[in-house]
């Protein structure tokens, strides 16, 4: 069974349809208009989270959220700017060396970033938590200091956890038929590696740790 079919059977033909419409017209045209408001709200969030008028231990987690809240979307900007040339047909050939690479830039960043926005979105939750459940001890467990140690841990175990990540892709060359050179043109994609343990750990890092255990987390917190 092809990869349309099994797409088919599982969303419903109809779905399926909407979908793809929308990811052929709608949605590369939103993508970076959507990335360019986000930033410059971000930007202005963290203007105003890092007045010393406003320093606190909510108001700096919401501080860093938006750093790295930013940071994704200026990733996103021209990752979707490329993925929409090549849905138009732009491009049909490959990239060059510099494209490439800078297409497996912005996958790490965004990688990055998203696991940093993930980790400090559930560190918020824990400290409103912690402020509603448990009021009296808030300023011991949520003070300054153990907020930006744990802001620091944060930074530190989400870029370890890409780093393995980042050797997962690399940019290769591939060659197709071309009459005006030889019958040859070097051209260059970004490709994932094979090496099982790296897939499987990607996947253990992004899908688990960065999507099902903290959308676990922030379902506890709220029904706390």
């Amino acid at each position: 069974m092809s990869t349309h079919d099994d797409e088919e059977t599982f969303c419903g033909a109809t779905l399926l349809g909407i979908g793809n419409y929308y990811a052929k017209y709608i949605s590369g045209y939103l993508d970076i208009p959507v990335c360019l408001i986000g930033m410059v709200l971000n930007a202005f969030n963290l203007l105003v989270f890092t007045r010393k008028n406003m320093l606190s231990p909510v108001h700096s987690i919401f501080a860093n959220l938006a750093f790295v809240d930013f940071m994704v979307l200026l990733a996103g900007i021209p990752y979707s700017g490329i993925l929409n040339l090549q849905r138009d047909g732009i491009v049909e050939k490959g990239w060059t060396y510099s494209g490439a690479t800078v297409y497996m830039i912005c996958e790490d960043i965004f990688t990055t970033f998203h696991l940093l926005s993930v980790f400090f979105t559930v560190q918020l939750a824990a400290w409103r938590y912690i402020a509603i459940a448990h009021p009296l001890k808030e300023r011991i467990w949520c003070n300054m200091e153990t907020t930006r140690n744990v802001m620091r841990c944060g930074y530190v175990v989400c870029i370890s956890l890409s780093i393995p990540i980042y050797f997962s892709r690399h940019v290769e060359a591939h060659a197709h038929g071309d009459d005006s050179n030889n019958g040859q043109e070097s051209s260059y994609i970004t490709s994932y590696t094979d090496d099982p343990i790296l897939r499987k750990f990607s996947f253990m890092v992004y899908a688990v740790l960065g999507t099902i255990l903290p959308s676990v987390a922030l379902s506890v917190f709220s029904l706390r």
